[in-house]
């Protein structure tokens, strides 16, 4: 079961889980079932790289990555690019594998799915821990995502974490340590495509 649901799910919780799994897209491994998805989070500020923890459920070679955005960017970002990073379970430590150029015009509308290619084909292996990493440089208003506002930021960061942020970025990390991740309340929705 996923750590989203605790350490003692009752069967009601299981089910919904379940059955959210069930519904979830063909062909695809995403940070949350998309049933589960219930509210908005933002990337906090400019510059911060939002992160949300999963574990694959399937094999595929990955050439694409979804977001949806609740809330626009404000006007001119200088950078929007989503980064797939592979995270050691037992330290938190994150390498990036596979990333999207920079699209100034990523998140530009609210409510509406962003599919972005991604710049080299990424294989993402069943049962293997990723993030997916959201980040946006601008000198106005950072986009909203759809995701899971109900995160306890006090266990975000036990291994394996589930939703963390860093601060500070101007581009996408190589590495992260997992020591240098800040807690979070909200994990982000996003699905990686074949």
């Amino acid at each position: 079961m996923p750590d989203s649901l605790g350490a003692n799910p009752t069967p009601a919780q299981v089910a919904t889980y379940l059955n959210a799994v069930r519904d979830d897209i063909l062909f695809s491994v995403s940070t949350m079932p998309r049933l589960l998805v219930i509210s908005a989070g933002s990337l906090s500020a400019s510059g911060s790289l939002r992160l949300t923890a999963f574990t694959a459920d399937k094999t595929l070679l990955a050439n694409n990555v979804a977001t949806l955005t609740n809330g626009a960017a404000g006007a001119t970002p200088t950078l929007c690019r989503v980064g797939i990073y592979s995270v050691n379970e037992y330290t938190n430590d994150c390498t990036l594998i596979g990333s999207t150029a920079n699209d100034t015009t990523l998140w530009a509308a609210g409510f509406t799915r962003y599919i972005k290619a991604l710049s080299v084909a990424t294989q993402i292996m069943q049962g293997k821990r990723y993030a997916v990493g959201l980040l946006c440089v601008t000198g106005a208003a950072v986009p909203t995502f759809y995701g899971s506002g109900g995160v306890p930021a006090a266990d975000s960061l036990v291994v394996p974490f589930v939703a963390a942020s860093l601060a500070s970025q101007s581009d996408l990390p190589s590495t992260i340590a997992g020591t240098s991740l800040a807690a979070s309340g909200s994990a982000m929705y996003s699905r990686i495509t074949s």
